[in-house]
């Protein structure tokens, strides 16, 4: 069901099975599965993919509203740059994940609600880009109104 080249066991025993809507940062609209910065990858997958020891950099970045994928664009304008972030993530794109998507487990990190998403073996870039639709833009929402949709 994973591809066999992750860490075992990967994704881990308390992940659950993916199921709701999470937004994930990315770079293109629509987010594409094409060239050197395609959007939905892994890190393994940007670095190569086949010999990654580090479970959750096999999985993607998700999280459960808006709002907390805003948080983790401010802290990676902070830890990156501002202009260097508004270049790799403008956007916050919407999925539906449901039990043929994967597993998931909310990983934490500087946004606590920070979730890895496991996509099966069978889920392609292509069809992971597929599942995503851009819902804000980040170089033209009003931060306080987003923060305030929750």
């Amino acid at each position: 069901m994973f591809p066999d080249h992750w860490p075992q066991p990967c994704p881990p025993e308390d992940a659950e099975v993916a199921s709701g809507v999470y937004y994930h940062l990315v770079r293109s609209n629509p987010p594409t599965p094409l060239g050197r910065d395609a959007d939905c990858r892994s890190q393994c997958e940007k670095k190569g993919g086949k010999a990654c020891l580090n479970c959750q950099a096999c999985g993607l970045s998700v999280f459960p509203n808006p709002e907390d994928a805003y948080l983790q664009f401010r802290s990676n304008c902070e830890r990156f740059g501002e202009d260097f972030a508004k270049k790799i993530w403008p956007f916050i794109a919407k999925a539906t994940l449901s039990i043929e998507h994967g597993r998931t487990k909310v990983t934490g990190g500087t946004v606590p609600s920070h979730t890895t998403w496991w996509p099966t073996a069978a889920l392609d870039i292509v069809s992971r880009c597929a599942l995503f639709q851009v819902e804000v833009n980040l170089l033209t929402c009003e931060p306080a109104d987003l923060l305030r949709r929750s």
